[in-house]
């Protein structure tokens, strides 16, 4: 059996926490089922769209220490600076 790539991004802009942490737990239980059932690698993108430095690193760390309760999911942050729709339609 081929092995099914399953991969899915969330664009976050100064998240609260707690609420991403959740998601993201709740994506690993997902994941985990899926698992039982399927060959799969499961791909997670987050996208910072805050354009700020600090908030960049904050998630980066914080997110290093959740590593370890995503193990189903390949997990990486990227980051976008903020363009906002006036801007990109307007100019």
């Amino acid at each position: 059996m081929n092995k099914i790539i399953l991969s899915g991004s969330l664009v976050v802009y100064k998240p609260d926490l707690d609420v991403l942490e959740r998601t993201l737990l709740a994506l690993q239980v997902a994941g985990q089922e899926v698992q039982q059932k399927f060959i799969v690698r499961l791909q997670l993108t987050l996208v910072d769209n805050s354009d700020d430095d600090l908030c960049f690193n904050h998630l980066n760390a914080w997110l290093e220490n959740l590593a370890s309760a995503l193990s189903c999911w390949e997990v990486r942050l990227l980051r976008s600076p903020n363009i906002s729709f006036h801007k990109y339609i307007y100019n």
